[in-house]
């Protein structure tokens, strides 16, 4: 094999080699990427989502005692359940927030926090009967925080799908750089064929002989 003819080889295997490093470490990143997108789907939306339904059931189940004036329920329950949604609360902000999300969140909270205020300047916990104007506003205030939960909720739709979407694309761009991978490989593969069988090599110098002797 000629000088010419191994440095071309060389180039080719270096090409080739460069080419797999680049596509196998971009690979990874997507791998990473998809990786990263499944975990935060279930750590930061579905764990989220099961909060929001917690969140909602036990606003619920205050609403429902306010406006059957359930006096048991605020005098023995109401305290275990204040506990349980600001147990809720820090659970929700120990994950990954959004700018949205983390202003909803902060609304729902000082919504909350306004809520058990109430309860304690219309007498609730006391066990004292609500007049009709105090049930009605009480239960507006519920139903606001109820809809801060609603957005927490459509927030976790939207940025799952989003987190679904890239995964997608990172999954299609492994794909693609792996068809790629193969068709560059196969056209190096032909070329040092080519170059094997095909192109000439350096002619040796014809041997002039010299004179006979006598």
């Amino acid at each position: 094999m000629s000088a010419s003819n191994k440095v071309i080889w060389i180039l080719g295997l270096m090409c080739a080699f460069l080419l797999i490093l680049l596509t196998g470490r971009t690979n990874i990143r997507n791998f990473e990427k998809v990786q990263s997108s499944i975990e935060e789907i279930y750590e930061d939306r579905l764990v989220v989502k099961g909060l929001i339904f917690d969140l909602s059931s036990l606003l619920h189940r205050k609403e429902v005692a306010g406006i059957s004036q359930d006096q048991a329920f605020y005098v023995r329950t109401n305290e275990v359940v204040n506990t349980q949604i600001f147990e809720k609360l820090r659970a929700f902000r120990a994950t990954r927030l959004t700018r949205d999300e983390e202003a909803t969140l902060n609304r729902f909270q000082k919504g909350v926090e306004r809520l058990v205020q109430t309860e304690k300047d219309i007498g609730l916990i006391q066990g004292r009967n609500l007049e009709q104007d105090e049930i009605r506003d009480f239960s507006m205030l519920i139903r606001r925080l109820q809809e801060d939960l609603d957005a927490l909720s459509h927030i976790q739709l939207s940025e799952g799908k989003r987190k679904l979407l890239a995964s997608d694309e990172a999954v299609e761009s492994m794909y693609t750089f792996a068809q790629a991978e193969n068709y560059i490989l196969i056209v190096f593969g032909i070329l040092m064929l080519v170059l094997i069988f095909v192109v000439p090599g350096p002619k040796a110098d014809k041997v002039v002989p010299g004179p006979k002797a006598d």
